[in-house]
């Protein structure tokens, strides 16, 4: 749909979004009857390529030429203009977030960040059930399964900000505008620094 009046782009039948994010002018879309996934064009819908295996992807870097996928295979970096796998990590499922020079998963008890070229693994740091990883305003920024926020620098993995007042988060932080936007059961606050 056109955001600007609602007006409808296209459509395509048997298809669904697999993954909440584009790369580049493109999205994946998962064809719920096959195991089959298909990358199209965001203004028109044009098929870009096809794949014979199910992707799911997680995250997008910020150049818009990779989709980063996660799921029972592993994690893999795929060229979002033809679908080619550039690396992959097997065994390595979890949520994600990028910038460009790092992939960032989150998965059962600790985060890691690999090269966002190569795959390698730069960093991991222990964490309680951490949630979806938020990179943003130089930061990296997860919730725990104990509702507490973690803020560690994106180079290294350390904590670089006591997040001791936070506490009770229900879901993944947003920063935006120079403020930090956290859900507390049914409360939204904002925390400026």
């Amino acid at each position: 749909f056109r955001a600007a009046a609602g007006a409808r782009l296209w459509s395509r039948a048997n298809a669904m979004r697999a993954g909440p994010v584009s790369a580049g002018g493109r999205i994946l879309l998962a064809d719920p009857g096959r195991h089959r996934s298909t990358a199209v064009a965001i203004r028109t819908g044009a098929t870009l390529w096809t794949v014979n295996s199910r992707l799911t992807a997680r995250a997008a870097n910020p150049a818009g030429d990779t989709f980063y996928l996660s799921n029972v295979a592993g994690l893999r970096a795929v060229r979002a203009a033809t679908g080619t796998v550039r690396w992959s990590v097997p065994k390595a499922n979890g949520a994600l977030a990028a910038d460009g020079r790092r992939v960032y998963l989150a998965a059962a008890a600790r985060v890691t960040a690999y090269d966002a070229l190569t795959g390698h693994a730069e960093w991991a740091r222990a964490l309680a059930g951490p949630g979806r990883p938020i990179r943003a305003g130089g930061l990296l920024y997860t919730v725990t399964k104990d509702g507490g926020l973690a803020i560690l620098a994106p180079a290294t993995g350390k904590p670089v900000a006591a997040a001791g007042g936070y506490t009770g988060l229900t879901d993944h932080v947003v920063v935006a505008g120079g403020a930090l936007y956290v859900t507390r059961g049914w409360s939204l606050r904002a925390y400026r620094p």
